[in-house]
């Protein structure tokens, strides 16, 4: 069984265009920490992770990722604070509304699974405050320049230096709108 398998796949409950969205949080982890969200030693006991298991981030995680990041692949409960006044109050009470905030990609459940079709589809993947200063009509023209080309020449693809982590939206973006993801 595949790592990047969805619940409602592994539930045999069908595989839909929402299966797509889940691979894409299971990829986004992939890259920004060099290893899987969920794990087991046999394929019943990664099942049993990828049905049951809470997503364990490390320790730094806010070092590595933005909230913005963060929320966009699990959710968070409250947006980091690391200054005052603290950037998602300023963007409430200045009319900016994170209508997709809460929502994820690693959603067990597909209704509410950020990109679905029960979240607002691929608009509301647009609209999430991780993607909010990309050109989508470029990336859709295919005109876009990826921010970096990586290196694969036998070193790590993972996107662990905050650096490279920020160029994650667009790469992933950019994936999508051409169809690789």
């Amino acid at each position: 069984m595949p790592p990047r398998t969805a619940p409602e796949v592994l539930a045999k409950r069908g595989y839909f265009a929402t299966v797509d969205w889940w691979s894409l949080g299971v990829v986004a982890y992939e890259l920004l920490f060099g290893k899987r969200p969920y794990r087991g030693k046999t394929n019943s006991s990664l099942t049993q992770a990828i049905l049951k298991d809470q997503v364990k981030f490390p320790e730094n995680v806010e070092e590595l990722v933005s909230p913005e990041g963060l929320d966009c692949i699990k959710g968070v409960s409250r947006p980091r604070v690391t200054q005052w006044p603290p950037v998602h109050l300023v963007r409430i009470l200045t009319g900016f509304v994170w209508d997709t905030f809460g929502q994820q990609l690693l959603q067990r459940d597909p209704k509410k699974r950020l990109g679905c079709p029960g979240t607002g589809g691929l608009e509301a993947f647009k609209r999430h405050p991780w993607f909010r200063e990309y050109n989508w009509e470029v990336l859709e023209a295919k005109e876009a320049t990826p921010p970096f080309e990586p290196d694969v020449r036998g070193r790590s693809l993972a996107l662990g230096d905050a650096q490279r982590a920020d160029n994650l939206p667009l790469l992933l973006a950019h994936a999508v709108q051409k169809g690789q993801l």
